[in-house]
């Protein structure tokens, strides 16, 4: 009989092939983004302001909420989140995220806290960059991809939407 801890390494194990699976998968799309490279080329992307502004300006707000409810209606648009990222597993270059996004505020305090959890898929343009750590507040801009499903540690089937970003802007 195995014990506890014994039982959180295995999920632990399992969650990160999940994730390693991800980027395997977004790595594979026919239509990477145009500000992806691979780390073996030398010169940065060709991305000008411009190509940033228009992709941008494609985004558009959703909530939580319709994502959850109707998540096969919205595969392949664009959107801006904005929220706190509660999670950060990087793995050179790639990232995967796990971000709050509904903006809340306490009932008596003047704080704001955020809640429903988005995984996000994103892959740094280059070294200089600035790291995206937990507890950030951030928007990103990008690609809905459906849902996802993973098992929490505890074993329970966790399902969540997921978004390929292009751009992440660090508030």
């Amino acid at each position: 009989m195995r014990n506890q801890k014994g039982m959180s390494l295995v999920n632990i194990v399992i969650i990160v092939v999940a994730i390693i699976l991800i980027f395997y998968l977004l790595s594979q799309k026919d239509d990477k983004p145009n500000n992806y490279y691979s780390s073996t080329d030398s010169t940065e992307p060709s991305i000008t302001k411009e190509d940033r502004s228009t992709y941008i300006a494609k985004c558009t707000k959703i909530d939580y909420e319709s994502l959850a409810r109707n998540p096969n209606l919205y595969i392949g648009q664009n959107f801006v989140f904005t929220g706190e990222v509660i999670q950060v597993m990087e793995d050179n270059n790639e990232l995967t995220l796990r971000v709050n996004i509904t903006e809340n505020r306490y009932e008596y305090l003047n704080e704001v806290y955020y809640s429903d959890t988005i995984l996000v898929g994103y892959t740094y343009s280059n070294n200089m960059e600035s790291r995206v750590l937990e507890g950030d507040i951030i928007t990103l801009y990008g690609e809905y991809l459906g849902t996802y499903t993973y098992e929490s540690i505890a074993g329970a089937s966790i399902t969540v939407p997921s978004v390929y970003a292009m751009y992440i802007d660090i508030n």
